[in-house]
């Protein structure tokens, strides 16, 4: 299995595909996860098409729940094996979730101050600046997805 996935690879190949190669590591990614943990944990995750396609349906509280489910069972198999590398779900709700809605409730507030006519020219640097810190949210949990990913296909390379 794959061993060398990076965040730098994955957004210049985003960037180059057009965003097809995200999508091509997404699907493999299960299927990984699928192969290394389903004989311990005996669940298996939803194929990401599977999720893209129902997603719509759920307003998209399917797509969290499935990437839930997923970094939970990365996160498990990683301290099954005894793989001292902190990742989880919370690592999803943290970076992705949490840090996406930061931004979200820091460029509308920036927005209405700056409809209002007199912005507070201190408020909004320091909300354009969270924002921008906000942003790297996404960045770190790939990092990190990327990283675990690395981790448990090279333990499942040496030991099965």
């Amino acid at each position: 299995l794959p061993t060398k996935r990076s965040l730098v690879k994955m957004i210049f190949l985003s960037i180059l595909t057009l965003g097809i190669y995200p999508m091509v590591i997404w699907s493999r990614l299960v299927g990984e996860v699928n192969m290394v943990a389903s004989r311990y944990d005996g669940e298996r995750s939803m194929s990401f098409f599977g999720m893209v396609m129902l997603s719509p349906l759920t307003l998209g509280i399917h797509s969290l729940v499935w990437m839930h489910k997923l970094c939970r069972r990365i996160g498990a198999e990683l301290q099954r094996r005894g793989i001292s590398y902190c990742f989880g779900a919370k690592d999803f709700w943290l970076f992705n979730v949490l840090f996406g809605f930061l931004v979200s409730i820091c460029s509308g507030v920036t927005t209405a101050l700056f409809a209002s006519g007199d912005p507070s020219v201190v408020i909004v640097c320091i909300l354009s600046a969270v924002s921008l810190l906000a942003l790297i949210g996404p960045f770190v949990f790939t990092h990190k997805l990327m990283k675990s990913m690395n981790m448990l296909n090279a333990d499942f390379n040496i030991n099965g």
